[in-house]
């Protein structure tokens, strides 16, 4: 991938990222906003912020949240008072038993695309390895009750059949909270990202994993506060 000099002063200007557990160096907004004149570095950061957004969105919806402060959603569409973008809106398919997994099909198959568009393997195999760790809490969540897990599986085609997941997994069912639970999916998740050895290319695929580590950050900040 050749890199663009654009990309080389977005990423210096940028603040380093501290270790998971301290306080995050700028906010999301502020990451989009600063991406917003370079439509390859936007769509980049965009696609992986709207992880974040879709999350903060299924817990206002669940009434977990009682607000959210999407950095790429509207706060109509994070409150769903207002419909999500077409591209994660799937016509055709078959009715899912949560509505949610249609949403988050679409989505990872919307960041594989933006990914081989951008000719970011960061990208695509962050999305295998999402997709993987997601698959496998499906199977463990559905074997402890005793349930089919194949129609809760989603976007099995992008998966990682390689990703080592199976440690995370342990972890998650072995916390003693939920709070725990999460935050050892995403300990899991840091130490991915931290062997992902995209650090100090300066190419799109370094700040596809910035923006993944500003959101871990952040949520990591969240959930303690909780």
């Amino acid at each position: 991938m050749v890199m663009q000099a654009y990309q080389y002063y977005f990423m210096t200007s940028l603040p380093a990222l501290p270790g998971l557990g301290e306080n995050p160096p700028i906010s999301l907004a502020e990451l989009c906003e600063r991406s917003a004149d370079m439509p390859e570095v936007h769509a980049a950061v965009t696609a992986v912020l709207l992880e974040h957004d879709l999350m903060l969105r299924q817990g206002v919806l669940a009434g977990e949240l009682e607000e959210a402060s999407p950095a790429v959603l509207t706060e109509q569409q994070s409150r769903g008072e207002a419909p999500l973008p077409g591209y994660l809106q799937v016509e055709g398919e078959k009715e899912r038993l949560i509505g949610d997994d249609a949403t988050w099909e679409a989505y990872f198959r919307h960041v594989a695309a933006i990914g081989k568009s951008l000719g970011s393997p960061f990208l695509c195999e962050w999305v295998g390895f999402e997709v993987s760790l997601r698959n496998a809490l499906v199977i463990a969540r559905a074997k402890v009750l005793e349930l089919t897990a194949d129609e809760y599986i989603v976007a099995a085609e992008l998966a990682d059949k390689e990703a080592e997941v199976e440690d995370i997994v342990g972890q998650w069912s072995s916390a003693e909270n939920p709070l725990a639970a999460q935050l050892a999916l995403d300990q899991g998740r840091w130490d991915w990202l931290s062997d992902s050895g995209v650090w100090f290319s300066f190419s799109i695929d370094e700040v596809a994993a910035y923006a993944r580590g500003l959101v871990l950050l952040h949520r990591w900040r969240r959930f303690k506060k909780d």
